[in-house]
């Protein structure tokens, strides 16, 4: 069975106030990403476990 997906391109415009808290929300977000990184990868070292 053939599955045809659709696509929409979205194009937005955000105000000051909200890409301040764009900014703010996906920082936290990275942070948070390398924080968990990081914890993952020390203890590989430590047990050299996947």
């Amino acid at each position: 069975m053939f599955l045809m997906k659709n696509v929409v391109k979205v194009r937005i415009y955000p105000t000051v106030e909200q890409k301040a808290s764009l900014s703010k929300a996906f920082g936290c977000a990275r942070w948070f990403w390398n924080n968990s990184l990081n914890a993952t990868n020390e203890l590989y070292k430590e047990t050299v476990k996947g």
